[in-house]
């Protein structure tokens, strides 16, 4: 069966492509729809994309960030690719046990980049906001002032801050001046 990658371009403030995040679709439809893979299906992707097509051509040299399981985080797949082309993002849907903050606590202190995903100030997240190298808040379940906290409480602790689905100029020219670092959307 055919594997497809989405490459979603994010930007920093001077509009220039940071990194990007991929997506992995298994069917030429599903590129239009967000179906959730298992996990065995996803890492299959991720190994075979990494390996046939290669990292360079697939990002050109820039840092990919991936959505990671529960199940993935802990099975240390994650070290399976290299620290500096890779952002292991944790998303809001994954509650933090103690087995995965040890398993997020390791990949850190491996130098890998971690990133958690549709950040609001959750609670579940507060144990891993100390081990976060960036946040993704999404600008469209978000309101200016929790956006504009979020910059102001996390840019101190040296946490960087992505704002996503930033579909309009109008959005981008919102977001730009509470601080974010990075920007992600079809702005």
């Amino acid at each position: 069966m055919p594997h497809f990658i989405t490459r979603h371009a994010i930007f920093d403030r001077k509009i220039k492509v940071h990194a990007y995040e991929l997506g992995f679709r298994s069917k030429l439809e599903s590129i239009l729809q967000k179906a959730p893979g298992a996990d065995q299906q996803v890492s299959k992707v991720l190994t075979d994309s990494f390996m046939e097509l290669g990292i360079d051509k697939v990002t050109g040299g820039k840092r990919a960030f991936v959505n990671f399981s529960r199940n993935l985080l802990i099975s240390e797949f994650a070290k399976m690719f290299p620290k500096e082309l890779i952002a292991i993002q944790i998303g809001a849907d994954i509650k933090p046990d103690a087995r995965l903050i040890l398993a997020v606590k390791e990949l850190r202190k491996e130098g890998y980049m971690i990133v958690l995903d549709d950040y609001a100030f959750q609670t579940d997240f507060m144990n891993l906001v100390p081990l976060a190298h960036m946040v993704k808040v999404d600008a469209k379940k978000i309101g200016d002032f929790i956006r504009k906290t979020i910059v102001t409480k996390l840019q101190p602790q040296g946490i960087k801050c992505l704002v996503k689905n930033v579909e309009s100029q109008q959005a981008f020219y919102k977001s730009f001046p509470m601080g974010y670092d990075f920007f992600q959307g079809v702005f």
